[in-house]
């Protein structure tokens, strides 16, 4: 299943698309031919898959780091109220 990113805003297909919006990519069943203008082929959506989940548990792991970064933060500031 290809994917197609947005490349301009507007109605297509009746759902409003702008780019890096809700509905960015586009899936299909089958590669468009030919490709609209306002969409671009990116990759097969089981590639697609994986950039997602490799930048989701990106995400995740910064937000783990920003969470125990706050925590030792807190563990300090409470260390130095108690002196």
């Amino acid at each position: 299943m290809p994917a197609y990113r947005v490349l301009e805003d507007g109605f297509h297909d009746g759902v409003y698309r702008t780019p890096g919006g809700e509905h960015d990519p586009v899936i299909t069943k089958k590669k468009l031919m030919p490709c609209p203008d306002w969409l671009e082929y990116v990759v097969n959506v089981t590639d697609a898959q994986k950039l997602i989940d490799d930048d989701s548990k990106k995400n995740r792991q910064e937000k783990q780091s920003a969470s125990a970064l706050k925590r030792m933060k807190d563990s300090i500031g409470e260390g130095i109220k108690t002196l």
